[in-house]
């Protein structure tokens, strides 16, 4: 996946000799393409078993965005895409007591962040941004042994955080461009599996990389 990312970078820059296009003012931006989520998660202590251990697996999807650019430097967008499916599981200390999966989840997660694009000569754009972003989750459901044990629901709290970004379109003339975008989003949820014989609870900072690549087009 992140070799999947550099790859459409490079392309990018080897695109660097097709003239270029200015952005202006009332310009949209649409970039689409694959979209990866890649957790660098953080697990507190399972209650009330008092051990940690909890991790989640990295997700793909259809990423879409749209910029909206206020200045020529400027630019309002919205992240959005299809839902992420991953896997739970157990990791140290609680993989000796609920070894394997134990649990799926999906998430949406809308970001809306304010962009710089810095003034560049040639037709490549680099720019960087910072918003705020609302991670949905859903169709939460429990796997393996804990479901064995009796937890038969699984349910993650939504969540409210920053996020920041870096990225480069390079135009291909006609108003199409390549782009790639790496966004750090700060996630954080509680987990909680009931219907056995007490709800477990933990914490989890997910706090994923997110990289998307591919093809956009300026309207």
């Amino acid at each position: 996946m992140k070799q999947a990312f550099a790859a459409g970078a490079g392309a990018c820059l080897v695109l660097a000799t097709t003239p270029a296009l200015a952005l202006d003012r009332g310009d949209w931006l649409l970039r689409w393409g694959p979209t990866w989520v890649l957790p660098n998660d953080d697990s507190g202590e399972v209650r009330p078993l008092g051990v940690e251990g909890v991790s989640v697996d990295d997700a793909a999807a259809f990423g879409i965005s749209l910029t909206y650019m206020m200045s020529p430097h400027l630019g309002l967008e919205l992240l959005a895409a299809t839902p992420f499916r991953h896997d739970i599981n157990s990791s140290g200390d609680l993989a000796g007591v609920v070894p394997g999966r134990i649990g799926t989840t999906k998430h949406l997660p809308p970001t809306l962040s304010l962009q710089y694009h810095f003034p560049t000569p040639g037709n490549w754009r680099p720019y960087v941004g910072a918003g705020i972003n609302y991670t949905y989750f859903f169709d939460s459901e429990t796997r393996g042994e804990l479901r064995d044990a009796g937890y038969d629901r699984l349910s993650l709290d939504d969540s409210w955080g920053w996020s920041v970004q870096a990225g480069l379109d390079v135009d291909l003339g006609e108003r199409w461009f390549l782009g790639a975008t790496a966004y750090y989003m700060a996630i954080d949820t509680t987990a909680t599996a009931s219907g056995g014989p007490g709800d477990l609870t933990v914490d989890v900072d997910i706090d994923p990389w997110v990289l998307k690549i591919g093809a956009g087009r300026r309207f």
